[in-house]
């Protein structure tokens, strides 16, 4: 397993090494080996994660049996929503029904959700996606862009250090969990949409509208539209799509949602949600 926090994102490499330490100083011992690495270059294009899994693997890679990417966490994209994300889970078998279980061990909620939540179809920008390419079991874990991503603002107070450390006790139980399981969690090349996305959209949503003026959501039509959006979400868990054509006009449903979203808080240049 390898378990990975981007060397430019300073929360994500606070989680990575917590874990490792964890880990390391546990006296129950994991099955299989963790690798745990810190790659940079990924704003210039996921240098340091593409040259590991397409030139230099330091071990086989199909022995990998999962990669985690811990990127952009322990903020909050609402002000009050502890919620994080775990991004991915749907090219593998298993890892979302993982996620689900440890949320109720924990008290802390992840949402697995689908990779367009990173705001592009390819599920890209963290150094997960190297990974899948190449057809191993992923999860992006990420808490979401603040306002402040990617602005001189992003500074180390916007890090919620409670939140995250609840991401970091999250992934370490994940990680030793599939690290010690007899079953290798078995890639899916062609996933299938799932209506945990609406779920996250839906408790997103409702957040928002609890109080929208205090999040900038003060003009009624913007809160309109988020209304409408949470009626057919709803109505979506209540009458599950059944053929394929009502799947895929589910899933376009939801991609819109969050293309919409990323175009109205400016772009978040393919970054997590």
């Amino acid at each position: 397993m390898i378990c990975n926090g981007a060397a430019d994102n300073g929360a994500g490499t606070i989680a990575t090494l917590a874990i490792a330490n964890a880990l390391a100083r546990s006296r129950l011992r994991t099955r299989r080996s963790v690798l745990v690495v810190l790659w940079d270059a990924e704003e210039d294009g996921l240098l340091g994660s593409h040259h590991f899994a397409d030139e230099d693997p330091r071990v086989p890679i199909e022995k990998i049996a999962a990669m985690y990417s811990v990127d952009n966490v322990g903020a909050y994209i609402i002000k009050g929503v502890d919620d994080s994300f775990a991004i991915g889970t749907e090219y593998a078998t298993g890892l979302r029904e993982r996620i689900k279980t440890i949320n109720a061990e924990t008290g802390f909620t992840q949402w697995p959700v689908s990779s367009f939540f990173v705001g592009s179809d390819t599920g890209g920008r963290s150094d997960h996606l190297p990974f899948r390419l190449h057809g191993v079991p992923v999860i992006f874990f990420g808490s979401g862009s603040s306002p402040e991503y990617h602005t001189p603002a992003d500074e180390i107070g916007i890090v919620g250090f409670d939140k995250l450390a609840k991401i970091t006790r999250h992934v370490a139980l994940m990680t030793a969990d599939v690290a010690n399981d007899d079953a290798r969690p078995v890639f899916v090349a062609d996933p299938l949409p799932q209506l945990d996305d609406a779920r996250a959209l839906i408790a997103l949503g409702e957040a928002v509208l609890a109080d929208p003026a205090s999040l900038g959501f003060d003009d009624p039509v913007l809160v309109g539209i988020l209304e409408g959006w949470l009626t057919d979400l709803n109505r979506y868990l209540a009458d599950p799509p059944s053929t394929d054509q009502e799947w895929e006009s589910y899933q376009r449903f939801v991609k819109s949602i969050i293309t919409t979203v990323y175009g109205f808080i400016g772009g978040a240049d393919e970054g997590s949600t």
